[in-house]
């Protein structure tokens, strides 16, 4: 017999609920990345610790885009808040941090540029 392609996760699997994910959006709507960033930090650290895999920033705009709609989300603006809010992490944040956290390269940019934006 066949394995389901997708299973539910459980509630111990989530590393933070669907109030969170709304303030999230909520405060990018705002154009505040420092909140959210400082929060999905400390609770990803103290869930995850190491294990993390994937980046804050991947993780905060795909729920943007997903939410609000790629129409709805400049990702050049996104980007710039979330380099100033980046820049500003109190030293404990930064502490909690991966180097797949940082804000897009230059050479990112550069691609997005050539080959245009991402895409869901």
């Amino acid at each position: 017999v066949g394995y389901p392609l997708c299973r539910p996760v459980s509630e111990a699997e989530r590393p933070f609920g669907e109030e969170l994910l709304h303030s999230v959006v909520k405060s990018i709507q705002r154009n505040d990345v420092s909140r959210p960033m400082g929060q999905l930090l400390q609770l990803l650290g103290q869930s995850l610790g190491v294990k993390r895999q994937r980046s804050l920033y991947r993780d905060i705009l795909f729920l943007c885009l997903v939410a609000l709609g790629k129409d709805n989300i400049d990702i050049d603006a996104f980007d710039r808040e979330y380099k100033m809010a980046y820049d500003h992490l109190s030293p404990n944040l930064v502490k909690l941090t991966h180097n797949c956290d940082r804000p897009p390269s230059a050479g990112v940019m550069e691609c997005r540029k050539t080959f245009g934006e991402p895409y869901l």
